[in-house]
């Protein structure tokens, strides 16, 4: 949030306070018995120079801002279940293992002292980021392995073969020029098969790398009780993730287009 959006909220708040409200509605009460303004005008003056003061304070400031984290939280966990339904059972299971070793430290650091638990507090997060990725990696492989299906890498390998071996041989020119375009689209169409099958080999591996950073987290709390000493790991692994779904984000629009073609 912007600093004049967390204002304009703190203000929104502070009108509608229970305190602000209520002394309104005494002074609506006095102002209709007397028959005289005053007191509405007074409590509307006062109102305005109490909001602009309280919507500055660090009491209006943190509340704008736990409010926006818990909508954020919503948000997340929305779109995150929302993702968990297309996933397959295979892959429903894998992200319910993970969950729970999750779950196991919420119940693991309930037991620890405050110091524990403040300093595991960014250490959360970090993993419930990497849980976010780690549902969209499983969503990911469970398209490579629908491309796979469908993929027909023997068929082009065999075509490229052929297909040079009548370059080779054609003495026409005009003929060869032919053979060469269609020579360099077989040769993409092979050299995208390649790429979704590191890329889904690179998944397997990152995902395994995900959970086991889970498990090393969770062990190192429960026998050393300072899982931050593998804070290190964590911050590689996530500069990896990161460049893992940049990678990604290249097949994405190969795997779109055979999408629209095997569904039309």
């Amino acid at each position: 949030m912007t600093p004049f959006q967390i204002w304009k909220r703190s203000v929104q708040l502070a009108l509608t306070s229970t305190g602000n409200v209520a002394v309104g509605s005494a002074a609506f009460v006095a102002s209709a018995h007397y028959w005289n303004p005053l007191p509405m005008i007074l409590w509307g003056l006062s109102s305005i120079a109490w909001t602009l003061m309280a919507s500055t304070s660090d009491k209006y400031t943190q509340r704008v801002l736990s409010e926006n984290d818990a909508r954020q939280d919503r948000q997340r966990m929305a779109a995150r279940q929302q993702a968990i339904a297309g996933l397959d059972l295979e892959a429903r299971d894998r992200h319910e293992n993970l969950l729970s070793v999750r779950q196991k430290l919420d119940t693991a650091l309930a037991n620890e002292d405050q110091t524990t638990r403040d300093l595991m507090a960014s250490e959360l997060q970090k993993l419930d980021a990497l849980a976010d990725s780690y549902i969209g990696f499983l969503l990911t492989l469970a398209r490579y392995r629908e491309h796979a299906k469908f993929a027909e890498r023997e068929t082009v390998q065999r075509d490229l073969k052929l297909t040079k071996s009548r370059l080779e041989q054609e003495k026409d020119s005009r003929v060869a020029e032919s053979l060469r375009q269609n020579l360099d689209l077989l040769q993409k169409r092979l050299d995208n098969f390649e790429k979704i099958a590191r890329n889904a080999r690179m998944l397997h591996a990152q995902l395994q790398a995900i959970e086991n950073t889970f498990d090393l987290i969770y062990d190192s709390l429960v026998t050393i009780h300072s899982p931050t000493e593998v804070s290190s790991e964590l911050e590689g692994l996530i500069g990896s993730v990161s460049a893992t779904e940049q990678l990604l984000a290249e097949t994405t629009p190969l795997l779109d287009e055979f999408e629209r073609l095997t569904a039309a």
